[in-house]
């Protein structure tokens, strides 16, 4: 599956003390449990919510934008 290849590339690159930034709309990727970071979640350019991918899978009640944009709801439902 193309997500577990671009999990692997990020985290071997991780592993070799380099910076990553990923900008994708693909949650899957995002909070596969391989990798770790910080998310940021944007909306008409701004931060409208941060948090960690360990935070996210541990207290997903506390991330409603997030968890909204993983079932690919609105901020508004």
């Amino acid at each position: 599956m193309l997500t577990n290849y671009v999990a692997q590339q990020i985290q071997e690159l991780a592993n070799e003390n380099r910076i990553v930034i990923v900008s994708t709309h693909d949650m899957n990727l995002v909070l596969n449990e391989n990798i770790h970071g910080i998310i940021y979640l944007m909306k008409e350019g701004n931060i409208i919510e941060k948090a960690s991918t360990k935070e996210v899978k541990t207290n997903p009640e506390k991330f409603k934008y997030l968890i909204n944009f993983v079932k690919g709801k609105s901020d508004d439902n």
